[in-house]
C-alpha cells in the first residue's frame, strides 16, 4: 500500500526473497489488491526485497520478515514514494498488550524524521496465529496465544508483544449514582458504570430495590465511547417517599439500593457492588406557637 495514503494498493510490484549474487531468485507479484503470499520461508527471518518495474512513484526495498517455523507472519508493506526521505524512528504505543479472544487493540504509530513528525504510516507486521493486524495498526485477536507486532521502515523498527487470554467476564469500573440524597418528592438519579471486554458488552441493566416493593429494573444504554471500553447510562425516576407518616408526624427515609449486572456478547456476566441512594422522609410539622 501507499504509506501516504493506505486505500491506494499497489499492483503489479514484484517481491522477492533477498539472497546477493542470484539473479534467478523466483518472484510474486502482487494482485489487483496488493496481497501476495510466498510459502515455506525458513525460520529466523527472512529479507524481502519489493521492487516497482511498473512505476517510478515508489522507492525499491528491503524488508526485514520474522518467521517461525510452522506459523504465518501477516505482513502489511507501506511503500514510500519517490524522494521522500525514509524514517529515522519510529514507536509503538502501547508498547505491550494483553487482550482476550475477540478483544481489540488500537496500535499507534509516532514516525519521525530526524526528530521531526511524519504523515507517513509504517509497514506492520503480525507474528503468530493470535488474530489479524489491519494497516491501520488495528489488531483483533482470534486465538490464545502470544505473538508480536512489528512498525518498521527501512531504517527504523520497533515491535510490542501481543498476549491473547481466553474470554473473561467484563470488568467493571465504578458504580455512580447521583444524587444519593433527594427530597420528600422523589426526582430523578442518574446511574452509571463504565465497562471493558473484548468479546463486547451485549446488555448493561440496574437492578433497584427499597424495602417493601418489588424490585425495579432500568436498562442503560451505551453513554460514550464503544460496546468493547465505554460506559452506561441511564435516568431513574425515584417516586415520592411512601413511608407511612408516624403518629408524631415523622415519616422515615425511604432507602434504595442499586445494583448493575453486565452481560458480555458470549453470554458471561458480572454485577458491581450495590451502591444506596435516600428519598427523604417529612419532618414532623412545627408545634403550636
Amino acid at each position: 500500500m501507499d504509506s501516504q495514503n493506505t486505500a491506494t494498493r499497489i499492483a503489479g510490484a514484484e517481491v522477492r526473497l533477498a539472497a546477493d549474487g542470484q539473479a534467478d531468485r523466483a518472484c510474486v507479484l502482487t494482485d489487483g489488491n496488493g496481497s501476495f503470499r510466498l510459502d515455506k520461508l525458513q525460520a529466523g527471518g527472512v529479507n524481502v526485497e519489493v521492487t516497482f518495474p511498473s512505476t517510478p512513484t515508489y522507492q525499491a526495498m528491503i524488508v526485514p520478515v520474522d518467521t517461525v517455523k510452522d506459523k504465518t507472519t501477516v505482513v502489511t508493506i507501506a511503500a514510500l514514494r519517490s524522494g521522500v526521505t525514509p524514517p529515522t524512528s519510529v514507536t509503538l504505543s502501547p508498547s505491550d498488550a494483553q487482550v482476550d479472544v475477540g478483544g481489540e487493540v488500537q496500535f499507534d504509530a509516532d514516525v519521525r524524521i530526524y526528530g521531526v513528525p511524519a504523515n507517513i504510516v509504517p509497514s506492520f507486521s503480525l507474528l503468530g496465529d493470535i488474530g489479524t493486524l489491519l494497516p491501520s495498526g488495528l489488531f483483533t485477536a482470534t486465538k490464545v496465544g502470544t505473538g508480536e507486532v512489528t512498525a518498521f521502515f527501512p531504517q527504523a523498527s520497533v515491535s510490542a508483544n501481543v498476549e491473547v487470554i481466553g474470554p473473561r467476564v467484563p470488568q467493571l469500573g465504578t458504580l455512580a449514582v447521583s444524587p444519593t440524597n433527594l427530597p420528600a418528592d422523589g426526582g430523578p438519579v442518574r446511574i452509571a458504570i463504565s465497562a471493558t471486554d473484548g468479546n463486547g458488552i451485549a446488555r448493561v441493566e440496574a437492578k433497584i430495590v427499597t424495602l417493601n416493593k418489588a424490585p425495579g429494573t432500568l436498562v442503560l444504554l451505551l453513554d460514550s465511547g464503544n460496546d468493547r471500553d465505554g460506559s452506561w447510562a441511564g435516568t431513574f425516576t425515584a417516586p415520592a417517599n411512601s413511608n407511612p407518616i408516624g403518629w408524631d408526624g415523622v415519616q422515615l427515609d425511604q432507602r434504595y439500593s442499586v445494583q448493575v449486572k453486565v452481560t458480555d456478547r458470549s453470554g458471561t456476566s458480572t454485577k458491581s457492588g450495590w451502591v444506596d441512594f435516600v428519598v427523604a422522609g417529612l419532618e414532623a410539622p412545627p408545634g403550636p406557637p
